[in-house]
């Protein structure tokens, strides 16, 4: 399978009167399509960056601005000086990214860590929302139970321990995030999106994922929420993550993704593209 070509990595200042939140003055992304299209912001997971967005750059540049941010500590991204931050830690870095890039009112798309961030940021700035699509979203540890929750934490907390690489990463999780089904393909393009992960990055991701918890003001959240997640997804299941959302948020519809994992941008990009380009278009058009 061929791979769709990327945008190239561009580099945006962080705004003066939001350095004291960062370790550094460097926001990286990668952007396509029309500047005066409507703006799509891409937000990755915790093990991914913003290539990961690959097919959704292919098939929607063309009727949308998409903008995939590397969240600090990803990418040429600096971090932030905090070294345990939450969720509205990297909701107010988001709001910083936006303003370098003078963006205003946007539909957000996010994957995991990214689908989590969606909801904070539009928690906190509910006027610049227009719609949510979300895959792999965890509903936290309320979602998930206790005991999943600190299965959960010490799992990941094993991750880039002891100068552990990148590749040493990604070969640990790959079964983990990839459907049983996954084609060979698919798992090696799986696995290069894992080896961007950022070892700083991810380490303060970790800690804000640990503290998430959406439901509490999910109901409060007005923006059409596309949820898409896959059924054989061992990260977030389904039951503890989409559908626990879906009961929650006030505007969300959920599509299942019939034995797909955690990544299904990827995995099921077609479908995934299908999906996104109707409700970005058009919401919810009934």
């Amino acid at each position: 399978m061929k791979k769709p070509p990327l945008p190239e990595l561009a580099l945006v200042e962080i705004p003066v009167h939001a350095r004291h939140r960062f370790d550094g003055d460097r926001f990286s992304y990668m952007a396509a399509g029309d500047a005066d299209a409507p703006v799509v912001l891409l937000l990755h997971g915790s093990g991914a960056s913003a290539p990961y967005w690959r097919h959704q750059f292919a098939a929607l540049s063309g009727q949308f601005r998409l903008v995939a941010w590397n969240a600090p500590g990803y990418g040429l991204s600096d971090p932030l000086n905090n070294p345990s931050p939450l969720y509205e830690d990297y909701a107010d870095a988001l709001s910083d990214f936006c303003d370098a890039l003078q963006i205003g009112n946007v539909s957000l798309v996010g994957s995991s860590f990214g689908a989590g961030l969606a909801l904070v940021f539009a928690h906190r700035q509910p006027d610049r929302v227009r719609r949510m699509a979300l895959s792999g979203v965890s509903a936290g540890a309320r979602g998930r139970g206790e005991g999943a929750q600190v299965q959960n934490t010490v799992r990941r907390a094993a991750y880039f321990e002891d100068d552990k690489s990148a590749f040493v990463y990604a070969r640990a999780v790959l079964d983990l995030v990839c459907g049983a089904h996954a084609s060979e393909d698919v798992r090696r393009e799986i696995m290069d999106v894992l080896v961007t992960t950022g070892a700083h990055g991810y380490r303060q991701v970790r800690h804000a994922s640990t503290q998430a918890d959406p439901l509490p003001f999910a109901p409060t959240l007005q923006a059409p929420t596309l949820l898409y997640h896959g059924t054989d997804d061992r990260v977030n299941p389904l039951q503890a993550g989409a559908e626990a959302l879906a009961a929650a948020l006030p505007h969300a519809r959920l599509r299942r993704l019939d034995g797909c994992g955690h990544l299904p941008e990827v995995e099921a990009a077609h479908e995934v593209n299908r999906l996104l380009h109707t409700f970005l278009r058009d919401g919810f058009n009934d």
